[in-house]
């Protein structure tokens, strides 16, 4: 982290029934424009099935409308096999998942995993350069004035140690404080009764 702000970690996009679906940090992307929801793992591919878009991380597979709109989401509770580590599309049709070193195909329905004995005809989902507009659009223009001011303020300026550091301070200003009060009173001159 730098000046108190998380970058982008990740970024990979994928080209799915002439649409481009794009994760830049959790963030997931639609055609460049922000979806509803984060993935917590990276994308691992995306293809085109029955008019909607499969989009795969390591533990789900969450099936799309061509607009962004949220279907469903599969996971090894519904029969995925995890991790999924690439996504295709077999020739006739459904999702092929590859997971350990094995590849399983669900028909067009994606209810039954079943072994596939052989991957030579599917066409597995390859990544794609990430749009440059997209980055810029994610990473911004840099901190704002007010960002710098009130990291400085608070120490994250300088990372965990700037944080210590600042808290460290405040309660020296605060035990000074304390004891200036103190003294006061005790220097004060007594009333008599």
């Amino acid at each position: 982290e730098s000046w108190g702000l998380r970058r982008a970690s990740s970024y990979i996009s994928f080209e799915a029934g002439g649409q481009r679906i794009s994760q830049v940090g959790q963030q997931l992307f639609l055609n460049g424009e922000p979806l509803d929801y984060r993935l917590d793992g990276s994308l691992t591919g995306a293809v085109a099935v029955n008019g909607l878009l499969a989009v795969a991380d390591r533990q789900s597979l969450i099936l799309l409308t061509p607009e962004g709109q949220k279907v469903e989401q599969l996971s090894a509770v519904h029969g995925l096999p995890v991790p999924v580590e690439a996504l295709g599309r077999p020739q006739p049709g459904g999702i092929t998942v590859r997971s350990d070193e094995t590849a399983r195909t669900a028909g067009p329905m994606l209810v039954d995993w079943q072994r596939e004995v052989s991957v030579s005809g599917v066409e597995w989902a390859r990544p794609q350069p990430t749009p440059p507009s997209l980055l810029a659009r994610y990473r911004g223009e840099g901190p704002s004035l007010e960002r710098v001011l009130l990291d400085l303020h608070s120490g994250r300026l300088f990372g965990n140690a700037g944080v210590v550091v600042m808290d460290g301070a405040a309660v020296v200003f605060l035990i000074l404080a304390l004891l200036g009060v103190w003294m006061w009173l005790a220097q004060r001159p007594k009333r008599a009764a």
